[in-house]
């Protein structure tokens, strides 16, 4: 093992070179941050960019109303959409029409033939019996 040196106090004027040595490496590491931001484009630095926009609050108010008679007339169109929107109410479930309930019916009479014919169930194949 090496031998270790003896701790010597240094000198004041060591401390100070010392210290001035610090506060180079400190203001070099600071410009180097500073480039390397500057070289990636950020946004971040003081100066850059316009800021946020100030609004009076009368353009504040134009505003708002535009967006009150946006929000009117969506809810106005959607009403008259609805027939049930002028007082009628409408029940739980809807009614089909009698000719969508027949296809309906046809599609189902017509898979359950089909299964008959072929004699397989709808379900599949059974698997068979144990005993």
């Amino acid at each position: 093992m090496p031998k270790r040196k003896a701790f010597v106090s240094p000198s004041v004027a060591d401390l100070k070179r010392l210290l001035d040595l610090r506060e180079k490496i400190e203001a070099l590491e600071a410009e180097l941050e500073a480039t390397l931001r500057g070289a990636a484009g950020s946004s971040k630095q003081k100066g850059s960019g316009r800021g946020k926009a100030k609004l009076s609050p009368a353009a504040r108010e134009r505003m708002a109303a535009a967006q009150r008679a946006r929000w009117a007339k969506v809810k106005t169109s959607k009403e008259e959409r609805t027939s049930y929107a002028k007082g009628a109410k409408r029940s739980g479930r809807r009614k089909l029409s009698p000719e969508a309930r027949e296809r309906i019916g046809a599609a189902h009479r017509g898979g359950k033939a089909a299964a008959h014919k072929a004699k397989v169930s709808i379900d599949g194949p059974k698997p068979p019996k144990k005993n």
